[in-house]
C-alpha cells in the first residue's frame, strides 16, 4: 500500500499550515499556492472553523473557501 505524503514546511517556514505567505515561495509552477490554501482551508474546517472564519484567516472570499472545501 502506498501513501501520499505532503511536505510539511520549507526553508522559509517550518509548517505549511501556519505559514504567513499567501503563495508557496518554494513551489514551482502554477497552482502550488492554491493547493496549500486548499489544505489549510480543509484543516481549519476540521478544527471547527466556519467558512466565514476561514475566509478571514486566509484572506480569501467565502466563495473561494467554499470551492476549496468542496473540491475533492
Amino acid at each position: 500500500m502506498t501513501t501520499n505524503t505532503i511536505k510539511a514546511g520549507c526553508k522559509f517556514h517550518d509548517d505549511c499550515f501556519t505559514c504567513l505567505f499567501p503563495d508557496c515561495l518554494e513551489g514551482s509552477g502554477r497552482g502550488v499556492g492554491k493547493f496549500k490554501l486548499q489544505l489549510q482551508a480543509k484543516a481549519l474546517s476540521s478544527q471547527g472553523l466556519v467558512v466565514t472564519q476561514i475566509a478571514q484567516k486566509l484572506g480569501k472570499s467565502e466563495r473561494t473557501i467554499q470551492r476549496y472545501l468542496n473540491d475533492n
